[in-house]
């Protein structure tokens, strides 16, 4: 890929990329809402209630699950993607949105279905994370000490463009 290419992608108008997996996100929780809704009608589980039919239950229980890990997929997703890399950090974002689909779905259908896509989800946590750490560590010694590691081994057109 060319230095031009590269420099396009890390643009600040490659932060649309981001912006739009956030949304996707965003979609994604309102469907989980509206599906674990759609079982409180299937089993009869009126709010404020959470018990009911292991049905409803394992569908509230992703649901849930889904929204405590927003907040920390979100941090890393902006974090990474400012960083970083945002096109690197949407693609690995989808890849995150895939596996809570996927955990959803399998949790839904059976609690033994949940393990691989949770899995799954949890890897691309610890890789946004890495991600936002390698970001946050290159901007803080380029800016603070004038060291850029990527230049000093040969890589400064391809990784981390200032």
């Amino acid at each position: 890929m060319s230095a031009s290419i590269l420099s396009l992608l890390l643009r600040d108008e490659a932060m649309i990329f981001p912006a739009v997996v956030s949304l996707l996100h965003a979609y994604q929780l309102a469907n989980m809402a509206k599906a674990v809704g759609s079982l409180r009608r299937k089993f009869k589980v009126s709010p404020p209630a959470i018990n009911g039919d292991p049905g409803f239950e394992r569908g509230f229980r992703a649901q849930q699950n889904t929204l405590e890990f927003t907040p920390m997929f979100m941090i890393l997703l902006w974090i990474a993607a400012k960083f970083l890399n945002p096109v690197l950090a949407s693609v690995t974002a989808l890849l995150y949105i895939k596996a809570r689909s996927d955990y959803f779905t399998g949790y839904c259908a059976r609690a033994e279905e949940r393990r691989g896509p949770f899995g799954r989800s949890v890897n691309i946590i610890m890789l946004l994370f890495a991600y936002s750490a390698i970001g946050l560590t290159h901007t803080i010694l380029a800016t603070y000490f004038n060291v850029n590691i990527p230049k000093l081994v040969g890589l400064g057109d391809y990784i981390l463009l200032d």
